[in-house]
């Protein structure tokens, strides 16, 4: 599903910014149904990149609750996008279909860096590329807060 014509796509940063920005609200975000889930992809990148840095804090200016609307106005654009495709258009997206996993990754990273409990070295303010520690970091998601886990994945 391309971007419409009508409504073009701003740029990644002020997209980003807007969507750190604008608080979560039942309001359609104009461009929202403009991009395509190639876009929310990237989007969800973009995001994901931006909660390892503010919690490794080299972000100090952005708070986790500021990357947290972003999530949701990002969820609130995936979800629109997701429901004008049909099943069949859906199976066949490839690798995007895959983006609403990233922000669950997303969301379960932030709750965890809220807490004071958490000790996992995926967590630490360190890069990793250890699939181990995801993995870990995955089962303890699983088993310390299993409402995380269910994610409508259509």
């Amino acid at each position: 599903m391309s971007h419409s014509a009508e409504l073009p796509l701003p740029p990644l940063r002020d997209v980003v910014t807007q969507l750190l920005e604008t608080h979560t609200t039942n309001d359609p975000i104009p461009w929202g149904l403009s991009v395509s889930v190639e876009h929310l992809l990237i989007l969800i990148y973009a995001i994901n990149s931006l909660a390892f840095q503010a919690r490794a804090g080299l972000l100090r200016y952005l708070s986790l609750d500021r990357i947290r609307c972003a999530s949701g106005n990002w969820k609130r654009i995936w979800d629109s996008v997701i429901g004008l495709l049909d099943k069949d258009q859906f199976l066949h997206l490839g690798y995007p279909k895959h983006a609403q996993e990233l922000w669950w990754l997303l969301n379960a990273t932030l709750d965890a860096a809220g807490r004071d409990d958490v000790s996992l070295r995926y967590m630490d303010n360190t890069a990793t590329d250890d699939l181990g520690n995801l993995n870990e970091f995955i089962q303890w998601c699983h088993q310390s807060a299993p409402q995380l886990l269910n994610i409508n994945t259509t």
